[in-house]
């Protein structure tokens, strides 16, 4: 009977055990695969006209525009770009019709087949990671080892390994109806592109690159055999930033995806350590019972 016994803990043990180990792989799984910025994006209200208007007084207010043209005196509505919308829509042919929109946010159709990912990505959002960097700076004596994030990278893998902690955009290739090309940043994991047809691009703004790290946005725009208008700026259309950065809904979808994958990881580490102390008991109790025998 003590056998049957023993035998039965033996199973409950191994299988406690393994359904622990399975909680910690999943919470990194759940952690680098779930795509949460999807969601928020579904979930976040679209935007019209007078929105974009309201965002320009603000700008206007509180001196933001002047982030893209040093000390243009036009406005610009940086924080809504990004967003859906079904009402702003204009009639977007060539560079020159971009030019005529460079002040305000616009938003227009096309095929799928006129987008080309470049394979180059750019960190548009941080999150915070306030608690996580206390945490390593204590069990490190001092030592913050928190990981750190490119600003870019043309590597997927970098990517989407630093994903875990930033939110990344990708530059594609856009090739206007004049045959123009220019350069659009998309929150290509968050809208959905699909693989054929035409999509309504979300809220733009005509910018200027401003890639880091040892790569000029010429270099960018060379390889990716963009329309060169001027030799010493290459501008782009803005289409992650603003809803990457001005969006409670992002950072509260960030905040629960977090959460999920810490709650699967403590109790998988939790099960694992009660594996290991009902381990010890019994091997324990059973010495004891063997010299009281």
């Amino acid at each position: 009977m003590k056998r049957k016994n023993s035998g039965i803990m033996i199973y409950v043990l191994l299988a406690e055990l393994g359904i622990s180990i399975f909680l910690m792989i999943f919470s990194q799984v759940w952690a680098y695969f779930h795509n949460y910025e999807s969601g928020a994006y579904k979930q976040c209200r679209k935007y019209d006209e007078s929105d974009v208007e309201q965002y320009i007084l603000k700008d206007k207010e509180s001196g933001t525009a002047y982030r893209f043209y040093g000390g243009s005196v036009n406005p610009r509505p940086y924080g809504i770009g990004g967003y859906p919308s079904d009402t702003v829509s204009q009639k977007i042919s060539s560079i020159q019709d971009l030019e005529t929109y460079k002040d305000t946010a616009i938003s227009f159709e096309v095929d799928v087949k006129q987008l080309k990912a470049t394979g180059w990505y750019e960190n548009v959002h941080n999150f915070s990671r306030s608690s996580m960097r206390a945490a390593r700076h204590m069990w490190n004596r001092g030592v913050d080892t928190s990981p750190t994030v490119p600003v870019n990278t043309n590597s997927k893998w970098k990517a989407f390994c630093a994903g875990k902690y930033a939110l990344y955009a990708q530059y594609y290739v856009l090739t206007l109806d004049s045959g123009e090309k220019i350069l659009i940043l998309l929150n290509d994991t968050a809208i959905s592109l699909p693989k054929k047809g035409t999509v309504k691009l979300p809220l733009s703004l005509w910018s200027g690159v401003t890639l880091e790290m040892g790569y000029s946005p010429m270099d960018l725009a060379l390889e990716s055999g963009v329309t060169i208008t001027d030799k010493e700026h290459v501008n782009y259309l803005d289409a992650a930033k603003g809803w990457a950065n001005v969006n409670a809904e992002l950072d509260a979808a960030f905040d629960k995806h977090t959460e999920t994958e810490s709650l699967f990881l403590v109790i998988g580490m939790c099960g694992i350590f009660l594996f290991i102390i009902i381990l010890m008991a019994w091997a324990l109790g059973g010495e004891i019972n063997k010299k009281k025998d």
